[in-house]
């Protein structure tokens, strides 16, 4: 069993405001090395309700290194692992937000969360904040200290691959349908279980497989050198064929919304798909991006076929 349990502590509301960060590699099921950074974070602000919290204060990082003089040091222990963090979204979303605050390229790397697998292990305890969890394992820490908070996320899920008898990580969080998500260059991919991801697939394409037999195309065209994803149902043709118009029109088409995309064709979203009425994952994305200066389009399917 291999991972890399992760945690940030953060000196404000904003997620790319890294003070501190731990991290503990685990091999063969052993936690075989340990690393922790006080940061400074871009912007020398602390919220008094973030230092209550973990209690590191602007002079504390006055003086140390900002993320990105300390990214090349960092990575290596993350490199080739399957990353843990104990509410993984806020953590990695911490990470992508500080990468993209640098410029960063995204790493490759899978991940999960230790509050999915405690709730599938331990059905019936009352909380699954870190503190409850460890304490249930008995593992005593300090809480809301990044490095003692990351050890603490390797322990459970070491505790909780030993009790289900399972070596390694990514065969538990199968067992315990615990969806696995991933980061990579140019975005990423909240994590998806088997079921969704099958119901991913119901369009029957992939943007790899869509091939133009032209050999030249008009550069003036609103498609030529541009790149489109798709969301939702289109009324006016298949995924497929629109698809098929933009790459004949000397465009390329992605399965996935990234920083450098440049439309998001918006269908009709088939509500019994989205949770609770939440726009799709590539929407949201698209709108994160948008948020954050990229430049992507996002358009409706009349203006698609305006553009056709």
């Amino acid at each position: 069993m291999n991972f890399a349990a992760i945690d940030f502590e953060t000196a404000n509301t904003e997620r790319d405001s890294v003070c501190s960060m731990g991290i503990a590699v685990v091999e063969g099921g052993r936690i075989v090395k340990t690393a922790h950074w006080l940061i400074k974070p871009p912007k020398l602000y602390f919220s008094p309700y973030n230092v209550t919290i973990h209690g590191i204060t602007e002079d504390d990082v006055r003086d140390k290194p900002e993320f990105n003089q300390l990214w090349n040091e960092i990575f290596p222990y993350l490199k080739g692992q399957v990353i843990v963090a104990h509410n993984a979204s806020f953590d990695l979303s911490v990470l992508r937000y500080i990468l993209d605050r640098y410029n960063i390229t995204y790493p490759e790397l899978d991940y999960c969360c230790s509050v999915s697998i405690s709730k599938k292990t331990w059905t019936e305890l009352p909380s699954y904040k870190l503190n409850a969890v460890a304490k249930h394992i008995g593992h005593e820490f300090r809480h809301h200290d990044a490095l003692e908070d990351a050890v603490a996320a390797a322990k459970i899920v070491i505790e909780a691959c030993q009790l289900n008898e399972i070596v390694e990580l990514k065969e538990l969080c199968e067992k315990c349908s615990v969806k696995i998500g991933r980061i990579f260059p140019g975005g990423y991919q909240p994590p998806t279980d088997s079921k969704k991801s099958k119901a991913s697939k119901s369009y029957g394409v992939k943007a790899k497989d869509i091939k133009t037999g032209k050999a030249s195309f008009d550069i003036n065209h609103p498609c030529y050198g541009k790149s489109f994803v798709f969301t939702g149902t289109l009324a006016s043709m298949s995924r497929k064929a629109a698809m098929q118009k933009v790459v004949d029109n000397g465009g390329s088409c992605l399965d996935m919304v990234y920083k450098d995309t440049d439309y998001l064709v918006v269908g009709k979203q088939d509500p019994t798909k989205l949770k609770d009425g939440e726009k799709s994952v590539k929407l949201k994305l698209a709108e994160m991006y948008i948020q954050r200066k990229y430049h992507i389009h996002v358009i409706s399917e009349e203006d698609f076929l305006n553009m056709l």
